[in-house]
């Protein structure tokens, strides 16, 4: 492959409108507000509310650890 065909393919990769990038700020408070409402106390519903979004959180590194291209990392950076 030469080296303007793998840029031109690193450079078509799929960009993300800032809205859905945003929907984490609207959709967390409303997913722990129901958390601690619906548990028999508040800390109780804190504590599930904390374990549910940490979770999230690892399941969303460990796809962005094993999910990236390192080459057409590298191929993109070179371009610019």
């Amino acid at each position: 492959m030469s080296h303007d065909a793998a840029c031109m393919e690193a450079s078509d990769a799929p960009r993300h409108p800032p809205a859905t990038m945003a929907l984490g700020g609207a959709i967390a408070p409303m997913v722990m507000g129901q958390l601690v409402q619906g548990a028999p106390g508040v800390t109780h519903g804190f504590d599930l509310g904390f374990v549910v979004f940490n979770a999230v959180m690892l399941a969303g590194c460990v796809v962005g650890i094993f999910g990236q291209d390192q080459e057409r990392s590298k191929l993109r950076s070179a371009a610019r």
